[in-house]
């Protein structure tokens, strides 16, 4: 049936002039989606985009099929049956329509979309039994129209139930095929009596409706105020006056009706620009017309890379200059009609490996390794390309110029040249002569200069109607030539490839000179890519950049004026200046490029992203061609509009698509506000209220997100931003999830923000919610906390003091000399830990001592008892400010003494005037703990080990110096420019134990892994660890018990690397701040657990 089609459609144009020609600019830029990789059945019959952009499609075997621009999911519709209709209300609310049942699409209370069936609703119960398959579905500002021919069902905004009118009854219609809202109207399309109109609950007949008596009425689409677009059965393309009954059955030319006529019609919809799409089944595809009814382009297999085209069903919003939605047997296509760009590719007659395009003689020619292509029309008026006069060879280069026989077209080949005449006649020159490339004097087109593979430079005369070789210079440059610019008379540049070079050739008569330029002339890029000439200069296209030759100076500099300083680090593969003063060049960055450069009175203005919906590929030539721009890309050739390249292709919007809280879902799918009437209807963005509060324990949030601009979906670039924690915002990139863990309580807000290849960036998207603090946390927590613990020791003094008063009438005597035995002891030792603590706390540093040396610091010191194996240490020496953070073996009394001999060491080798690095320190303080414990058996020695870190900082010398023994320190700093610009590029890796988070970064600096004490005789020298005094950086030194406390639920420690993620969140806030955070997240992570060990932190940021 297919190919019997094409075949009637081919001897059908054959007879006609070619008066126009279809696809003259290619056809829209086509994306597809196999529907055998969509949930569902693959055919799909009807299509709709519901109020936040999400397309929705009706599946043959029931139920709806839905994209959102990330992914695909099916909506079960039980009992409807094949999905034959769908419609979208002005509130955006989806309506069905199937073989059995109708209804509409709502999100239950998670946000999921689902099913809500309203035959339940209609008020005439007779009529439930007798649905029919739903034909058409149409809304207006009031109410919903639904028909299965013969019933018109509508349902009014904010009603309960649906009203039934029997229009077979009523009014003798039934075979209705299609509704349509128009002016404030429902037009009523039946096959047997022709069009009608339903207002204000009654149907009449419209003038001249019975016109369509005995019509098949597909779609019908407005086309103005008064006119109807009416698409026929075997009539193809009507309008229809709606006020006079004025009917058109041409409105489309000769060769479009054609089309539509000899073809299934199967759906109509209208286009940004006011232009008209028809589909048809059959392999006929899409044919798109101007507004006033002319075939512009035919979408099909035979024209585009579809792999089918029977067209079953399309859309397009062309209110928001949407793209063209059309499904066929087993495929879901997006035409990109709104875009500025063409394509002509392999249906085209575009074969693999085109290297160049330009115009001449009114016609497009392709330069390909197979050969020499021009475009024609074939005898249906389409476009295609075919290679002229069975020409073979390779086409390195193709140039025009005027000659004294006229304009002619020269293509360089491995077999000579080959010459075109506007008439199509071709003439061979240099049969066997390898060419690269070739190019005429600007003055005298009657001189040409070609270049080889093999670096021979020949000059060519034009003399007596042909071409003769004047001089053959051999090892005048050194490689392949693979481009040549005259940029005054007799001077002439060649680039050559192989090794990469510039070489400037100056002919004079009876000699030739060859200069080479390179670094030591200002080009400072080994790498030269291709030459142009543009107002008299000369440029050079290099892998850094334009560079532009300076002739005063006779060296090369680089250019900001064509370009502006935007493509100083890329590789600039070629460069082109339009008639109208545009540049359009391309090249390679992160990814292959293409951009037009406008100058204006604030400098130049880049149109790069707009180009970025063309493939990832090298553009290989550039031409300009009747207005456009043509550019050559691997199979393709793309027509760029570039007076379309400021215009919006289309609005979108960003939502999010799910958002958990641990096991807990936030919203599934889509968020909504509740009608009047209780319908949820789907909205993008979060309703104010209710406010979304978490508890504590479900600190962690998930966001998932999406866009509803179809172009280019995976080249869709997000950044987000959560206020009240993220200080700045993201970098770009692809990612459609963002993921927080350990939030602390407070109020936050996560921005999102989305641009696309189309255009600029769209408004924020947020989400607010709020983390509440820990129920431990609360004011009326602590205040239950303290009656509890009363009544605990209440209970308690009752207990023991009861059951003392037992015992001691039982043994009164030998109970008081336990007793009083007992007391003594107690006291005696509770004596020594007290006087131990004493004299620790008086030798301990304070933190008001570190305040005063550093007031942007703080001391968190928690020991597990009265005493302290963990110390704080530290010392003013003139400007240096000297501290230390140790951690003494074992607990009790025996740990504080020694605290208290590591008081003394310190005290005494940093009392001695000569500045010590902290390396030196930790010698020295090795070298006593030697003598000290020299003489204890050598298993005693491994008990008496130290871990400890020396913090020196030094204003005079503006210095930092870090040195450590079984310890860490960790170092917070902002990232330096080239840092955060390899970080935004992906290129940043980070070394273990260092963190990102915006423009800053932690790293954890690694002290030796031996404690002091372990092999007292070693001779280990210390790792001396020094950086500049840089202001806002911050220290941290720290003990092993913060990370090793464990957690009062899990038993898990809290481990190092949440202490740099927690220090790193929080590196903003005051020194003071952050340590009442470091409390509070230690309190909460503790919960009921025993506190594992003596916790020791100091942090301070240099001012």
């Amino acid at each position: 049936m297919k190919k019997g089609l094409h075949l009637l459609l081919f001897f059908l144009f054959y007879s006609l002039s070619i008066s126009s020609q279809i696809n003259r600019y290619g056809t829209p830029l086509i994306s597809s989606f196999d529907a055998a990789d969509i949930p569902g059945n693959p055919t799909i019959v009807s299509v709709t985009m519901d109020g936040r952009g999400v397309m929705h499609f009706g599946n043959e075997a029931g139920g709806i099929v839905t994209f959102d621009g990330t992914s695909w999911n099916l909506i079960r519709t039980p009992g409807t049956g094949r999905i034959t209709a769908l419609a979208t209300d002005t509130r955006g609310v989806v309506f069905a329509g199937g073989e059995n049942d109708f209804g509409f699409l709502q999100p239950d209370l998670s946000g999921r979309l689902t099913w809500h069936s309203l035959s339940g609703m209609i008020s005439d119960s007779t009529a439930t039994t007798g649905i029919g398959s739903i034909k058409s579905i149409a809304a207006d500002s009031n109410a919903v129209f639904l028909t299965d021919g013969k019933m018109l069902f509508s349902l009014e905004t904010g009603s309960d139930s649906v009203i039934v009118t029997d229009m077979e009854i009523s009014y003798g219609i039934s075979t209705v095929s299609s509704l349509i809202a128009f002016d404030n109207r429902i037009i009523i399309a039946d096959r047997n009596e022709g069009l009608f109109v339903y207002s204000d609950g009654t149907i009449s007949r419209i003038p001249e409706g019975e016109k369509f008596r005995n019509t098949r009425i597909v779609r019908m689409a407005p086309y103005d105020r008064d006119n109807l677009l009416i698409a026929a059965a075997g009539k193809g393309l009507m309008m229809f006056n709606i006020r006079t009954g004025a009917l058109n059955n041409n409105f489309t030319d000769r060769r479009g009706t054609l089309i539509l006529r000899g073809g299934t019609l199967t759906d109509l919809v209208i286009l940004p620009g006011n232009m008209i799409a028809a589909g048809l089944d059959n392999g006929a595809g899409v044919c798109i017309f101007s507004h006033e009814g002319a075939l512009l382009q035919h979408i099909s297999e035979l024209t585009t890379s579809v792999r089918e085209s029977s067209v079953t069903a399309m859309y397009c919003d062309n209110a928001n200059n949407s793209q063209l939605w059309f499904c066929t047997r087993g495929f879901i296509n997006i035409a990109c009609v709104s875009m500025p760009a063409g394509e002509f590719g392999k249906a085209a007659g575009i074969m693999p490996g085109t290297v160049s395009v330009i115009g001449f003689a009114d016609s497009v020619f392709v330069s390909a390794n197979d050969g020499l292509y021009k475009n024609h029309a074939d005898n249906s008026g389409v476009i295609h390309f075919r290679r002229i006069r069975s020409q073979g060879v390779r086409v390195n280069d193709m140039i025009t110029c005027d000659l004294s026989d006229g304009e002619v077209l020269i293509a360089a080949t491995p077999n000579g040249l080959l010459q075109i005449d506007r008439e199509g006649d071709a003439i061979r020159y240099l049969l066997r002569t390898p060419l690269t490339t070739i190019r005429t004097g600007r003055e005298n087109s009657s001189v040409m200069v070609t270049g080889s593979d093999d670096g021979t430079i020949r000059t060519l005369l034009y003399d007596d109607s042909e071409w003769t070789v004047e001089n053959t210079i051999r090892g005048g440059v050194k490689g392949s030539v693979r481009d040549i610019e005259e940029s005054a008379t007799d001077e002439w540049w060649i680039a050559t490839a192989s090794p990469s070079s510039l070489v400037r050739m100056h002919c004079e008569a009876n000699d030739t000179t060859f200069l080479l330029y390179g670094k030591e002339k200002g080009l400072q890029c080994d790498t030269i890519n291709s030459l142009s000439v543009i107002d008299d200069r000369l440029y050079v296209c290099t892998g850094k950049g334009i560079y532009r030759y300076n002739r005063q100076h006779d060296s090369f500099e680089k250019d900001h004026e064509l370009a502006g300083s935007n493509f100083d680090n890329a590789s600039v593969s070629m460069l082109f200046r339009t008639p109208e003063g545009e540049t359009v060049l391309s090249g390679f960055d992160t990814r292959n490029f293409d951009a037009l450069v406008t100058t204006t009175r604030q400098g130049p203005v880049v149109f790069r992203r707009q180009f970025d919906f063309l493939p990832d590929i090298p553009t290989t030539g550039i031409a300009w061609i009747d207005g456009s721009v043509w550019l050559a890309k691997g199979r393709s050739l793309f027509v760029v509009d570039k007076s379309k390249l400021a215009f919006n292709y289309g609005t979108f919007k960003t939502f999010f698509t799910r958002i958990t809280s641990g096991n807990n879902v936030l919203m599934d799918g889509s968020f909504f506000k509740v009608s009047p009437a209780g319908v949820r209807i789907p909205s993008a963005s979060q309703p104010e209220k209710p406010v979304v509060r978490l508890m504590n324990r479900n600190n962690d949030i998930t966001f998932r997100w999406s866009t509803t601009s179809y172009v280019g979906v995976r080249k869709t670039e997000y950044r987000s931003k959560l206020e009240g924690y993220d200080d700045d915002w993201s970098g770009w990139d692809v990612q459609t999830q963002r993921d927080y863990t350990n939030l602390p309580a407070g109020e936050y807000v996560f921005l999102l923000k989305a641009r696309t290849v189309t255009g600029p960036e769209n408004e924020d998207s947020r989400y607010t919610f709020v983390v509440w603090k820990p129920w431990y946390a609360s004011l009326i927590a602590k205040l239950l906390y303290a009656v509890l613990a009363g009544w605990i020791i209440y209970k308690l003094i009752r207990f023991y003091a009861r059951r003392l008063h037992i015992r001691n009438r039982r043994l009164e005597s030998l109970l008081k000399q336990r007793n009083e035995a007992t007391a003594k002891g107690r006291e005696e030792v509770a004596g020594l830990e007290k006087y131990a603590g004493i004299i620790q706390q008086a030798i301990q540093s304070s933190g008001r001592r570190l305040i005063e040396a550093m007031p942007d610091s703080f001391i968190l010191n928690s020991p597990k008892g009265p005493v302290s194996g963990d110390f704080f240490w530290m010392a003013n020496i003139g400007e240096r400010t000297i501290m230390a953070v140790g951690d003494c073996t074992g607990h009790g009394v025996p740990s504080s003494l020694r605290t208290i001999m590591a008081h003394s060491f310190m005290d005494e080798i940093c009392s001695r005037p000569e500045a010590k690095s902290t390396s030196a320190i930790l010698q020295e303080f090795r070298r006593k703990l030697s003598a000290t414990f020299g003489s204890l058996p050598e298993s005693d020695v491994q008990q008496e080990g130290i871990d400890i870190s020396v913090l020196a900082i030094d204003r005079a010398g503006k210095t930092v110096g870090y040195s450590g023994a079984a310890s860490q320190c960790f170092r917070v700093r902002e990232m330096n420019d080239q840092e955060l610009a390899r970080w935004e590029n992906g290129e940043f890796k980070p070394n273990e134990g260092t963190l990102v988070s915006g423009k800053h970064l932690l790293e954890t600096v690694y002290g030796d892994r031996i404690p002091l004490g372990m092999h007292l005789n070693g001779e280990h020298e210390f790792t001396q660890h020094t950086w500049k005094l840089e202001r806002k950086s911050s220290y941290y030194l720290f003990t092993d018990g913060y990370s090793d406390q464990f957690n009062g639920i899990t038993g898990k420690k809290f481990l190092k690397k949440n202490l740099r993620k927690l220090i790193l969140d929080i590196r903003n806030f005051p020194m003071s701040k952050q340590k009442e955070i470091l409390a509070e997240r230690l309190g909460s992570w503790k919960g009921k657990a025993p506190q594992t060990d003596d916790i020791l932190v100091v942090g301070l940021r240099i001012e």
